[in-house]
């Protein structure tokens, strides 16, 4: 369970305008008649890199019309910035008179009915609009009745999550790089003795020797046996006869993560009969929530399939959702494979896609440990989900 992703790539502009055609899909199904992102200096949306506006320094206004049209605002010295981008069809040099004032002139011409900014309760890389920003804007367009505000989480998810066959290519090559580490760790370093802090150091190290980079901070996270669960990356102890260990670890290729979870039992002998239970349970509540992804269920649904496989066995309700969407970002945006807990926003309630890739990870809590098998699934079209990284069948031993 990552706590901080590393910064996100830019969408490679080859690939924008596959996936704009996406977002204006939804702009039209949706009655939304613009998409607006406000940025500025020091203060940016973290959709800019996504949307060619890196580098910026003036404030910024990027308009996504339902028509296809895709309009930049953009300060004198900005215009060369956005226009090598080519995300834009075109670009408005608004000199001396501001962005907003800019789009003010533009909305009255189109005589929109309803805007979307980039606000939300459920996900951080859809709530850029600053409410000074949001302030400014409404102020701003508070002449032209009728205009109503709404959020542009929607067509975010779209854009970011619903990968398009190029980005599918890249998650799967992320997903093999993380994997051969894994083997790699697991066939020639992996040993009763070592430390979790050298079994993390040494993947580590394979993941800079292939000019790599890990898809969250922490990762390779390691965790041994009953110690509490945290999103430490290691405590510094040596491997002993009967521990077990989880590692989860994830790898960016080309600015697309994987995300996967492995579990390990120290010793040769037979495993302890707790331990066996907790794994078996683990790989039934995986293929569970498996079962009930599809496109076009919510998400909540899913996580109820595994949490009941978990609870019914006698293990305590996890703390966290059964699954994330996986991308650009390890957490990106998108549906939640999580309860419903009305004291936390997430998107449980949101409608899974053909096109997003999932990871599965319900997690049996026990006192020898903590076991999560967690995979990565590319949900397909109709009844349809693909398994994109291995099944892990049995514990793997350490001797």
């Amino acid at each position: 369970m990552p706590i901080r992703s590393v910064d996100s790539s830019p969408l490679r502009p080859d690939l924008f305008g596959k996936k704009i055609g996406q977002v204006v899909k939804q702009m039209r199904d949706d009655e939304i008649d613009l998409w607006v992102t406000v940025s500025r200096e020091s203060n940016e949306d973290p959709m800019v890199s996504d949307l060619g506006l890196d580098g910026i320094v003036f404030p910024v206004a990027a308009v996504f019309d339902s028509s296809g049209e895709r309009t930049a605002l953009v300060g004198h010295y900005d215009v060369e910035t956005v226009r090598k981008s080519g995300f834009y069809n075109l670009i408005v040099d608004y000199e001396r008179e501001g962005a907003v004032p800019a789009l003010c002139k533009l909305v009255r011409k189109r005589k929109p009915r309803k805007i979307a900014v980039n606000t939300s309760e459920n996900f951080p890389l859809a709530d850029g609009l600053s409410s000074g920003l949001k302030q400014y804007l409404q102020r701003g367009l508070g002449e032209y009745g009728g205009t109503t505000l709404v959020s542009s989480e929607d067509l975010i998810v779209c854009l970011r999550t619903i990968l398009v066959p190029e980005e599918l290519e890249l998650v799967k090559r992320s997903i093999s790089k993380c994997e051969e580490i894994f083997r790699a760790t697991e066939e020639g370093f992996m040993k009763r003795g070592r430390t979790d802090k050298e079994i993390h150091e040494f993947m580590l190290g394979l993941v800079r020797e292939q000019g790599l980079e890990r898809a969250w901070e922490q990762a390779p996270a390691m965790h041994i046996g009953g110690h509490p669960e945290s999103h430490m990356a290691y405590r510094n102890e040596a491997l002993e006869a009967g521990d077990f260990l989880k590692i989860d670890f994830g790898v960016k290729y080309e600015g697309y993560c994987s995300d996967i979870q492995r579990v390990y039992f120290v010793g040769s002998g037979a495993v302890p009969r707790p331990i066996r239970k907790a794994f078996e349970t683990a790989v039934s509540a995986n293929d569970a929530a498996i079962d009930a992804l599809r496109a076009g269920v919510q998400g909540w649904l899913v996580d109820k399939a595994a949490r009941d496989v978990v609870t019914s066995a006698g293990y305590p309700d996890y703390p966290h959702g059964t699954g994330h969407p996986l991308g650009r970002f390890v957490h990106d945006v998108g549906p939640s494979l999580g309860p419903l807990w009305p004291e936390r926003a997430g998107g449980a309630e949101k409608t899974v896609q053909a096109g997003m890739v999932f990871t599965i990870e319900p997690s049996i809590r026990a006192k020898e440990g903590a076991c999560n098998l967690e995979q990565d699934v590319l949900v397909g079209e109709g009844e349809g989900v693909v398994r994109l990284s291995s099944r892990q069948h049995d514990l793997i031993y350490i001797k």
